[in-house]
């Protein structure tokens, strides 16, 4: 493979290996001993979208189920809204982006857990709450039906083969679909007692206003097993006020903040 750099100039890369890309802070860690201090990433992400192909198929209504899994098809639109534009990857000068897809696993393994435990381990990083990327506009969704299957189907996938597999330290707070509290009623009755997850997590990119009475009920249901609840917020481009907004940086300093204070102003 060959990227393009600067002037032109072609660099050739054979293939993208995380321990190699992170062997400097490797060598930070040591430095600072940070081996011997416990150290939890609350706020791990990872790219869903790449995992398509493995919890799709747990979506259980037949006709998303196969409406979804066509439209995966080259040409077809996402399943999942993504309001992102701009230029995370700094016109191609963080390699990992466009590099990713190289990256080899070992076979039979999950390859998220393999990826992420790389980076845990050269930064010191003993534990990790793991979190989507692209599902965080899962709020977005113009069908209410969706969102609860694609919230079931992640969920389903994430505590059933990620999680288990990661020997204890990846967990989860598993996403809600508000837009439906009866449904958030069973996904949090289904999932909340499986092992590594520590409680659930709503989207704060919607218009829907997380303190309306219909939600109280899924509040309380977490609320009477322990489970933790966390409001996570990202990015939203085509929100009118940000429009006037021309970087990446200036999007995502100003949006994230802006949801939760939105929400806690009404609450």
């Amino acid at each position: 493979m060959e990227l393009i750099a600067d002037r032109g100039r072609r660099v050739a890369i054979d293939e993208l290996n995380t321990s190699r890309l992170l062997a400097h802070a490797r060598k930070q860690a040591q430095q600072r001993e940070l081996d011997d201090v416990l150290i939890v990433d609350v706020d791990a992400h990872h790219y869903e979208n790449e995992c398509y192909d493995e919890f799709l198929p747990f979506m259980e209504n037949d006709v998303l189920r196969q409406l979804t899994l066509a439209g995966r098809a080259k040409g077809r639109g996402s399943a999942i809204p993504s309001p992102a534009t701009g230029f995370q990857d700094m016109g191609g000068r963080i390699t990992r982006y466009s590099l990713r897809a190289s990256e080899k696993t070992g076979r039979g393994k999950v390859r998220d857990v393999e990826l992420g435990q790389r980076w845990m381990d050269a930064m010191s990083v003993d534990y990790s709450c793991l979190f989507p990327t692209l599902l965080l506009a899962i709020g977005l969704h113009p069908d209410s039906q969706m969102e609860v299957e694609l919230c079931w189907a992640y969920n389903r996938w994430l505590t059933e083969k990620v999680l288990p597999e990661a020997g204890g330290r990846l967990y989860s707070m598993l996403t809600l679909p508000l837009l439906d509290p009866d449904a958030s009623i069973r996904q949090i009755e289904t999932f909340g007692a499986c092992k590594y997850v520590t409680g659930f997590m709503i989207t704060c990119v919607r218009s829907l206003p997380v303190h309306h009475n219909a939600h109280m009920k899924i509040y309380r249901a977490l609320e009477e097993r322990g489970l933790a609840l966390s409001f996570h917020s990202a990015i939203n481009p085509t929100e009118p006020v940000f429009k006037s907004l021309n970087r990446f940086a200036s999007v995502h300093g100003l949006g994230f903040p802006f949801y939760n204070i939105l929400h806690v102003t009404n609450w």
